[in-house]
């Protein structure tokens, strides 16, 4: 059953998905909050067990660089709860590194669907590095943006500094000749994006020229939760890389953001999720097989006052209330009998 409250979204970088970890009672635990959960670098293989208690999944394995020795590269899974099942359709991607899903509005009651990708984007420096991945995200994202609101999050080793994520001279709100929609948001009344790490790269100006372009933000370092911008990466060094983007229009939904600041785990990413308000309710009261019987009542009627004056006067009456008087131990069900003898 879906209630009112919160449907909760999470990424998280794990390098490696073990089968040790998918059975370590931590693990499960850790995640089991989330009602969809998005991991990258699972480093799984395509016949690895990755099945997690009350998940459906969809899993795409890691890739095997026939140059280089040693582990795959990569690999991606989104796991959402089993209830959610019917709200969820996959969607094809440009990337083997990207998972796009629709996520029906009768579960949020909104007026629009929500397009979910969970996408991992390889440091410019490795083998693995697709020059063209920025382009394979921009054409998915602007071939599903038409279909909902957009929800994207991952690791993108993308280093954005204080870089703008959208237009500065995109107010036109004084401009009388410029036709807006009555419901247009200008990007200067977004929340101010905070961020520790102050470095860029050409991750980071690629990933910021996509949100400017399609009109996604960057979540982190703007809402409750993370307010300052934490490091999503802390082992070998402490950068910003792992990022929820969405579009401005769905900001108002999201209820928070949060960097979980220390991981029970191996990996040196931290985990990052938000939530997103449900007010719908998916459940019908259970059909009764039987009849519901009212209890007798009764009105009292002035006319039968002495009748009922007369009824406890009586001889059988008065015996009744003796036997009870003189026997002070009785049990309840006794005593209840014997007083509703009085009475009938």
């Amino acid at each position: 059953m879906i209630s009112h409250g919160d449907i909760k979204f999470a990424q998280w970088n794990v390098e490696g998905l073990s089968t040790e970890m998918m059975k370590d009672f931590n693990f499960i635990k850790y995640v089991n909050k989330f009602n969809f959960i998005g991991l990258t670098e699972t480093w799984t293989k395509s016949e690895s067990s990755v099945n997690l208690p009350n998940y459906s999944c969809i899993h795409k394995p890691a890739i095997k660089n026939p140059r280089k020795k040693g582990r795959s590269s990569g690999g991606v899974i989104l796991y959402y709860k089993h209830e959610l099942k019917k709200y969820v359709t996959q969607m094809d991607s440009a990337s083997h590194n990207f998972i796009w899903v629709k996520l029906n509005k009768c579960l949020f009651n909104l007026n629009d669907d929500i397009i979910l990708g969970i996408v991992y984007i390889p440091p410019e420096n490795s083998p693995y590095f697709d020059e063209g991945i920025f382009d394979k995200l921009q054409s998915d994202i602007e071939k599903y943006s038409p279909l909902g609101q957009m929800l994207c999050c991952g690791d993108f080793n993308a280093h954005t500094g204080t870089l703008l994520d959208y237009n500065n001279d995109d107010d036109v709100s004084n401009d009388s000749n410029v036709p807006l929609p009555n419901d247009y948001v200008y990007d200067d009344s977004l929340p101010k994006r905070y961020n520790m790490h102050k470095t860029v790269n050409q991750h980071g100006k690629k990933l910021t020229d996509i949100c400017i372009n399609s009109r996604l933000r960057i979540l982190n370092g703007r809402f409750v939760g993370d307010s300052l911008g934490y490091y999503t990466y802390v082992r070998l060094g402490k950068s910003v890389v792992d990022y929820f983007l969405s579009n401005d229009t769905l900001f108002k939904n999201i209820k928070q953001f949060n960097v979980d600041m220390i991981s029970p785990f191996k990996t040196g990413h931290c985990l990052t999720w938000c939530s997103i308000q449900s007010n719908h309710i998916d459940t019908k009261p259970p059909k009764c097989n039987y009849q519901i019987f009212k209890p007798v009542t009764f009105q009292w009627d002035n006319a039968n006052k002495f009748n009922y004056i007369y009824a406890l006067t009586d001889n059988s009456s008065q015996q009744l209330l003796l036997e009870i008087d003189n026997n002070p131990n009785l049990d309840a069900n006794t005593l209840n009998e014997k007083i509703t003898n009085i009475f009938i």
